[in-house]
């Protein structure tokens, strides 16, 4: 009888854990995440550092508890369009526009160094031509998403090198998108200057859109919804129009986060409201944003990498790293920032994130990388990530 009924117990807690095991994975995100916040912020390293650290502890890598299945992605794409609308909401636009000028030398420094680079090391590995050029492509994603929350936790978002990142980040994913155009174009033999026009003027029409609809509709729009006899109507519609935004801007071919940093710009010109910015920073970092740090360490399967590959991927990687910071960090000193300030701005650009992965997917599918290759490149992409924070917090002190 106590065997029958300790095999009843344990088949009944199979079904139970098998039956809920996405709820299980959202608690053990949630609390994991928050526990090594608390650590890393404890030894004098930014929260970020210790949540992604626990992505990977969790994640298939180490302990195997949490899987990136469809709810804890899903959770974490709506974590990072909250996070990138709140740094919009945060972005005074008079400053940011100030810092235009060394955004742009720093982006175009930050796309020029990496791409030479990336192809270079790519011909020298025996690769071919077209393999390498997008070696280069996708050491050209930036992904400010980490930079971001660091700045803002060390108190300089709002800081000269904080609008110039953040700039730099949108003139770098616009440079990005034409480049991998033209790559792509010459691998398939279709490059033409139509086509070359088309995502220009597409990119345009994004940003003439989103303007044009935040300065004359969101006043009437909010006026509208801060009547409606509900709950929070007003964090509703901020976190339905960062949704809206990010969707058109991935229709348009751009990343999700430029569009959420865009309509949280557009909501800060007719909404100045602290108490709106600190109810979406309730509903974003109480419980969607840990979801899109986890999954940053999440994606990491250091067992997916062959031994023949481990020299490439560490020459790759300290190659990302390099030809980015000393790009953005020189082409923002050129562009008139002192030399620490350069230096931070390096420092934020390093971080590739879920743009070079968004990157490297395209790639694997449409054949221009091999399975190989996509392993390396989301590696790099997950190593210069973690590597990021750091190295903001060491040029900040």
């Amino acid at each position: 009888m106590d065997w029958f009924f300790s095999s009843n117990i344990m088949v009944y807690a199979g079904n139970f854990f098998q039956n809920n095991q996405s709820i299980i994975d959202v608690i053990i995100v949630l609390a994991v995440i928050k526990v090594f916040g608390h650590i890393s912020k404890t030894l004098g390293q930014p929260s970020v550092f210790g949540k992604i650290l626990a992505g990977i502890i969790i994640g298939p890598s180490i302990l195997g508890l949490v899987t990136q299945g469809p709810l804890i992605k899903g959770l974490a794409e709506i974590g990072v369009i909250l996070l990138m609308f709140l740094a919009g909401l945060e972005t005074n636009t008079n400053r940011l526009l100030r810092s235009l000028r060394p955004a742009t030398y720093s982006a175009l420094l930050g796309v020029t160094f990496p791409l030479v680079a990336g192809f270079m090391i790519g011909l020298l590995f025996g690769y071919g031509s077209g393999t390498s050029a997008f070696i280069g492509v996708v050491l050209v994603a930036t992904s400010v998403s980490i930079s971001v929350q660091v700045l803002r936790e060390l108190g300089k978002l709002q800081s000269k090198e904080g609008f110039t990142i953040l700039g730099a980040a949108v003139l770098d994913d616009i440079i990005g998108l034409v480049i991998l155009s033209l790559v792509v174009g010459i691998s398939i033999g279709g490059l033409s200057t139509l086509h070359v026009g088309t995502i220009l003027l597409k990119v345009m029409l994004f940003f003439g859109t989103a303007l044009f609809i935040g300065k004359f509709f969101f006043p009437f729009l909010f006026k509208i919804t801060g009547k409606m006899q509900v709950s929070v109507p007003l964090v509703t519609t901020c976190i339905i129009i960062a949704l809206i935004y990010a969707v058109a801007a991935q229709y348009m071919g751009l990343a999700g986060i430029i569009g959420a940093y865009l309509a949280g710009l557009m909501v800060r010109t007719v909404n100045q409201g602290g108490s709106l910015l600190r109810s979406i920073e309730t509903v974003g970092y109480s419980f969607f944003i840990p979801f899109f740090f986890a999954g940053i360490g999440l994606e990491v399967e250091l067992g997916a990498i062959s031994t023949d590959l481990i020299f490439f991927t560490i020459i790759i990687t300290m190659v990302a790293v390099v030809s980015k910071f000393f790009g953005c960090a020189f082409g923002a000193f050129i562009g008139g920032l002192p030399k620490r300030a350069s230096l931070i701005v390096g420092a934020g650009m390093v971080a590739r994130g879920e743009v070079a992965l968004i990157v490297a997917k395209f790639g694997n599918d449409t054949a221009l990388i091999s399975p190989e290759i996509f392993t390396v490149m989301v590696i790099m992409a997950i190593i210069t990530t973690i590597l990021s924070p750091p190295l903001i917090r060491l040029f900040v002190r």
